[in-house]
């Protein structure tokens, strides 16, 4: 099994006793990685780790999307430095989809074809090389990856490439792991999810209220959503043949030694 690192903040115990709770009653073990707290960071930190906002970004990125970014780092390099070939990522509100142990168990099993598998998707989507899998599930590169970061595996050399890349954030983790070309992983998904977002916890959330604070009128959000969408379909097409199928960093452990 894939040892599991789960991402809390000091201030929200409760999320750390659900993880907890959720995962034991799983049978599976985990590590606390403490996450950046937004509301800590300052301008100096803030200016370090930012980038020049993109052209076509919807808005600037917020602090507790920084933070979020720079908590998954974290867990990159935790991983980088561990002896796993293969680890799990879980934000603090997920929930486990039934029999998510068992088939968290038997992805572990199967060769490794990708950096990254996210294992949260919003329902079905169109995909390059799907590979079906037992049970109704199946694998592959989606068109457009489905949103958040609540949930994924990825392989030590990957975690490792990825967090030498310079950490420059122009976007929120989840709209910037879209962007194949910019950083050259292969993530798939698993169809249907195995781990999903707490619902209870989207109003609640810290980048959801720092979204909220800057929203701009109507028209104008329509407009920068529009020019966004333009943009990125544009780049994704110009930029088809980048995209990775195969993992850009491949293990160099013995075969078997984890992967889906």
């Amino acid at each position: 099994m894939w040892p599991i690192y789960v991402i809390n903040l000091d201030r929200v115990p409760a999320r750390l006793a659900e993880s907890r709770a959720r995962l034991d009653a799983a049978g599976l073990a985990f590590r606390r990685v403490r996450a950046v707290d937004g509301r800590m960071l300052t301008e100096d930190q803030l200016r370090r780790v930012g980038a020049p906002r993109p052209r076509f970004a919807k808005r600037p990125v917020t602090p507790a999307e920084v933070a979020c970014f720079l908590s998954h780092r974290k867990a990159w390099a935790e991983i980088a430095a561990g002896d796993a070939p293969v680890a799990v990522v879980l934000e603090d509100d997920f929930v486990l989809e039934p029999g998510a142990a068992r088939i968290l168990e038997r992805l572990a099993r199967l060769p490794c074809t990708w950096d990254m598998l996210k294992l949260y998707s919003d329902g079905a989507r169109p995909m390059v090389e799907a590979v079906p899998l037992a049970g109704g599930y199946r694998i592959g590169t989606p068109l457009v990856l489905p949103p958040t970061t609540v949930a994924y595996a990825i392989t030590r050399p990957a975690a490792r490439a990825l967090t030498a890349l310079p950490p420059s954030i122009a976007w929120p983790i989840d709209l910037y792991l879209k962007r194949w070309w910019e950083h050259g992983a292969s993530i798939k998904v698993v169809e249907p999810a195995v781990v999903r977002p707490d619902e209870r916890h989207g109003l609640t959330s810290s980048i959801d209220e720092s979204r909220r604070r800057m929203r701009a009128n109507v028209v104008l959000r329509f407009l920068r959503n529009a020019a966004y969408q333009l943009d990125f379909r544009y780049r994704m097409h110009r930029y088809a043949a980048m995209r990775a199928t195969r993992p850009r960093w491949p293990e160099t452990e013995p075969e078997g030694s984890g992967g889906a």
